[in-house]
């Protein structure tokens, strides 16, 4: 059996990452949720990429600069999960635990100068399964709300 994993985007409902130009802007949105599930063969995953943010427009139509998780609902089985920003290093948005909650954030990336990422950095938000007990029963299940920050 493989692994089962989807994104799937709960607002706007079934967001297929297109973004429709309206005029000469592509308009976005200020709040998104996005649900990230796995049903695993039990071999995890490491450095996925779950969240592009150069694929997201804020209300305004302007690119994403970064990508605020205001809050994680989570429920895991087996293993814990690593979620964090692409940059250098590595900026950990928070460790999951084995089992369910929430947690709240925000939590932002930190770049350094306001409008611009250093190179080979990205502000995507990555993820990694952790400590694995090796069951065909490893799941998680994590709905992050974002705020899209243009400025």
């Amino acid at each position: 059996m493989a692994d089962t994993v989807t994104t799937r985007w709960v607002y706007p409902p079934n967001w297929d990452g297109f973004v429709e130009p309206r005029g000469y802007l592509k308009r976005g949105w200020k709040h998104m949720v996005v649900q990230l599930t796995n049903y695993s063969d039990s071999t995890g995953e490491t450095a996925v990429r779950k969240v592009v943010r150069q694929d997201l427009y804020g209300p305004s139509g302007l690119l994403c600069k970064r990508i605020c998780v205001d809050e994680i609902i989570y429920r895991t089985t087996n293993f814990g999960v690593r979620l964090y920003f692409d940059m250098t290093p590595a900026e950990t948005i928070c460790l999951i635990p084995h089992g369910y909650g929430i947690i709240t954030g925000p939590f932002l990336p930190g770049i350094a100068k306001y409008e611009d990422y250093e190179a080979g950095e990205t502000g995507d938000i990555m993820l990694t399964t952790i400590v694995s007990q090796g069951s065909a029963q490893d799941t998680y299940d994590i709905t992050l709300k974002l705020r899209i920050k243009e400025t």
